[in-house]
Parts: structure tokens; C-alpha cells; sequence
């Protein structure tokens, strides 16, 4: 009885589950349907569009760090990817010559 009542509760909470996904689905579709989406007030906009800025920014600097080329050239030294291992190598020890000025952030994008 008692294995009966536990299965009857976790179907009931699946059941649950499956019935709240179904209606954010629901509502998510009709929202695109009528061409919305999040809509925030321009105060949250600005400050997401500054994040947003300063985290590309970022992210591109990082792939031109000597840091990220010596972490790619150890992960493909193990698993034993010599040309990629040696791509990197090479592109770290020319960086002076072909680094690009940093990325500065731009929000207006």
C-alpha cells in the first residue's frame, strides 16, 4: 500500500511538472507569436547592454591571450594533437608581432 501511495505521489509530481511546462510553453509560444519577448525598462536595458559589452570584450581579449594559447597548446599536447598543439605554440610566440590593439567595450552595438 505504502509503495502504491509513493508511486501515485511521484506520478502525481511528474504529472505536475509536465502540466507547468506545457502551459510555459504555451505562454512562451503565444508571446513570440504576437512578436514580444522579455521587454525590460530602458534603465535594465542600458545596464544589460553594459555587461553585455564588457563580457564580449573581455571574451575576445582572452583569445588573443598568451594565457589561452599556452592552456590550448597543454590541452592538445595530452591528447596528443601535435599540429593544433604546435598551432598554438607558434601563434603564442608570434603574438607580438600579430596581436591585435584590445578590445575595448562599445554598448551602443
Amino acid at each position: 500500500m505504502i509503495t502504491y501511495l509513493l508511486h501515485c505521489s511521484v506520478l502525481a509530481h511528474s504529472l505536475t511538472n509536465l502540466l507547468t511546462y506545457l502551459l510555459t510553453v504555451k505562454v512562451c509560444a503565444a508571446r513570440v507569436g504576437a512578436g514580444g519577448g522579455r521587454r525590460f525598462d530602458a534603465k535594465e536595458a542600458t545596464r544589460l547592454r553594459l555587461i553585455n559589452a564588457r563580457e564580449s570584450a573581455d571574451l575576445a581579449n582572452a583569445f588573443v591571450s598568451p594565457k589561452f594559447m599556452t592552456a590550448m597548446y597543454d590541452f592538445n599536447t595530452k591528447r596528443k594533437k601535435t599540429q593544433i598543439a604546435t598551432f598554438f605554440m607558434v601563434a603564442k610566440a608570434t603574438l607580438p608581432l600579430w596581436k591585435p590593439a584590445d578590445v575595448t567595450p562599445n554598448p551602443t552595438n
